[in-house]
């Protein structure tokens, strides 16, 4: 019976994720401002669908990439550091 009642909550628990998931999808990109997530070595995590119209490319290339990856100027990347750094 636990294990049932375990299940039960797991499932609930995984479609509301995927819910908000959506939502979040839905919110970001639909915006036409370029939305980023980058984890602490500043590797993109998320990247909005946004960003196509701006430079070609689909989201999911940034994905893994930082900007240094991307070929930004060292300058503009120790800049970004500095900033979120402040922040």
């Amino acid at each position: 019976e636990i294990i049932k009642q375990k299940t039960a909550e797991l499932v609930f628990a995984h479609k509301q994720l995927a819910e908000k998931e959506l939502l979040f999808r839905t919110l970001v990109n639909s915006n036409p401002d370029i939305i980023t997530l980058m984890d602490t070595n500043f590797k993109h995590l998320f990247v909005s669908d946004s960003v196509f119209q701006s430079t070609g490319q689909q989201p999911d290339f940034f994905i893994g990439k930082t900007h240094l990856d991307l070929g930004y100027p060292i300058q503009y990347v120790q800049q970004l550091k500095d900033w979120v750094n402040e922040a």
